[in-house]
């Protein structure tokens, strides 16, 4: 219900995937619609399985979602210009299997993604497999969050992104 879209997003649901939007939920993927500067435009990408969820009330600017496993938005979630999120690798870290798109494919790990509500994470901000971020967060601009479990109310900065204060 209610969604509001700017630009062209690219969809990518595959068989046995799925992508589900809440209600009043806005994709941005134009570029003069965002003053930080979108880079690319805003896409979901879903491949063996994966899920994406959006829940009501969030808006994402330019984003790369990429799902093999689940990535599950919040409420009220604001995700900044040219963030991205994947809940798996793209390639093997097998030097051998990256040489055979079978052995590749196969050998490829993924986690799950978790959003909390209320959570505002910033411009190129890159959100890897089995992160969890808690409700009411703030990622920094730039930050690679990868595999952390942040608790409510934090805020996280860095590359390594690490928690640098509770919020009030």
């Amino acid at each position: 219900d209610n969604l509001c879209v700017a630009g062209h997003v690219v969809v990518n649901c595959r068989r046995a995937n799925s992508i589900i939007l809440g209600k009043n939920v806005n994709l941005v993927s134009r570029f003069r619609s965002n003053l930080v500067g979108l880079t690319n435009k805003m896409v979901m990408d879903t491949v063996f399985g994966g899920r994406i969820v959006i829940g009501n009330n969030s808006g994402l600017s330019g984003v790369i979602l990429s799902s093999k496993n689940q990535i599950v938005i919040g409420e009220n979630v604001k995700i900044g210009g040219n963030v991205r999120l994947f809940d798996h690798d793209f390639h093997s870290t097998n030097f051998r299997a990256r040489r055979n798109g079978v052995l590749n494919a196969a050998e490829l790990q993924d986690r799950p993604i978790y959003i909390g509500n209320d959570v505002f994470i910033g411009t190129n901000a890159i959100i890897l497999k089995g992160t969890k971020i808690g409700d009411r967060s703030i990622v920094g601009a730039g930050a690679v969050v990868a595999g952390l479990d942040v608790p409510p109310d934090s805020l996280i900065f860095g590359n390594p992104a690490r928690v640098i204060r509770q919020l009030q």
